[in-house]
């Protein structure tokens, strides 16, 4: 602990909804074939987008309450900051299951910090349900 009663974090942290997400990443990387059956299916129904996932799971219930805690969100941005998380998350595990790409756990790392803190900053911003970015003109 510090003199002002907060916890020091080490000098190499990496956030536990993070590690989750390497982990992920990982699972994908070393069994292909199981992660596209457990997370690939396609039986005609969507599983994520659907209203009331979150009650059902309890492992995104429970990385939604950390991040709004952690973070100073509210639920429903924290809810947010999950879904696109998410979703980058299980984009790069089915790049690796299906062999198109491979990237070094470097690159993973990297990856999921810079887009977590780009949505991150959007959704402190306000400027979230900004769908278009406009580029700017040269006169």
């Amino acid at each position: 602990m510090t003199s002002g009663g907060k916890e020091k974090l080490p000098e190499v942290y990496t956030p536990a909804f993070k590690q989750m997400g390497m982990q992920m990443i990982l699972f994908a990387k070393e069994e292909p074939r199981l992660y596209e059956l457990l997370f690939m299916k396609n039986d005609g129904a969507p599983h994520f987008l659907e209203e009331g996932y979150l009650s059902r799971d309890e492992i995104a219930a429970s990385a939604v309450k950390t991040i709004q805690k952690d973070y100073g969100l509210t639920y429903e941005d924290a809810r947010l900051l999950f879904h696109h998380v998410w979703i980058f998350t299980f984009g790069i595990g089915a790049l690796y299951a299906s062999g198109v790409c491979s990237f070094s756990e470097e690159e993973v790392n990297e990856l999921l910090g810079q887009d977590f803190m780009a949505m991150l900053s959007r959704i402190k911003s306000g400027d979230i349900h900004q769908a278009a970015v406009r580029p700017i003109l040269k006169v």
